[in-house]
């Protein structure tokens, strides 16, 4: 079974500690963490539906696949609101609108 959310989110640009170039949302090519920031909990996710193209600054709704078996990801609940992370970087913000299992 695979565990997939839906969110919005808005990637920084590189003015405000984001990304220099843009990313993608199809494919599971991008990796991120979500972080909390009430307990910095770090989530693996893919983004695996959305823009084919992410430019940083722009708001988007994307698919996450959750990638992990063994990791709570029961803080992934509606309207919670999530840092994106990329090794030791803040890269974007996202805010969970869905979340969902399928076969």
């Amino acid at each position: 079974m695979h565990h997939y959310a839906s969110a919005t989110i808005e990637m920084f640009d590189a003015e405000h500690g984001g990304r220099k170039t843009p990313t993608t949302a199809v494919g599971c090519e991008y990796r991120p963490h979500l972080r909390r920031s009430v307990d910095c909990e770090m989530l693996g996710v893919c983004f695996v539906d959305g823009p084919e193209t992410i430019v940083p600054g722009e708001q988007v709704v994307v698919t996450l696949l959750l990638m992990y078996d063994g990791i709570d990801y029961s803080s992934l609940i509606r309207d919670a609101t999530f840092q994106i992370v990329e090794g030791p970087h803040v890269v974007g913000k996202a805010v969970i609108k869905d979340r969902w299992s399928s076969e």
